[in-house]
């Protein structure tokens, strides 16, 4: 069987116009699929946030239980920010004025040797969300 080059031609150009369907296909459905990882990611991570919140404000084991309601008791605070840590799988920061009071993966004493995070953006962005 003889191939013209007018099939041969028509091939091609089939060949390339399924190739940049199937480009545009796949280049639509990872956007799609990257800004829904995103959102869910964004979701989880504020739902986790306002249970931690929740727990330190609520909870009648929470670290300012000791303090009475008008505030944390800072020598449980490093303690109970390891165990949500673990338990939530999540790195947990307690941060008052710039200053770090506990971190989940930070030994108590060592938290002392923390740079000061009041300029740090997410804790700009998360002052100006509420939390």
């Amino acid at each position: 069987m003889h191939w013209s080059s007018l099939h041969v031609r028509h091939l091609l150009i089939s060949w390339t116009a399924l190739f940049i369907v199937l480009c545009l296909v796949f280049w639509f459905f990872i956007r799609q699929t990257e800004d829904i990882l995103v959102e869910d990611t964004r979701n989880l991570a504020r739902s986790k946030l306002e249970l931690v919140l929740w727990l330190v404000r609520e909870a009648p084991d929470r670290p300012g239980a000791a303090a009475g309601p008008a505030g944390l008791d800072p020598a449980v605070l490093p303690d109970w920010a390891a165990a949500m840590g673990k338990h939530l799988e999540a790195r947990i920061t307690f941060i008052s004025n710039g200053l770090v009071l506990a971190d989940s993966e930070v030994p108590g004493p060592e938290t002392a040797g923390i740079e000061d995070h009041a300029g740090r953006p997410e804790v700009v962005a998360a002052l100006a969300e509420g939390f």
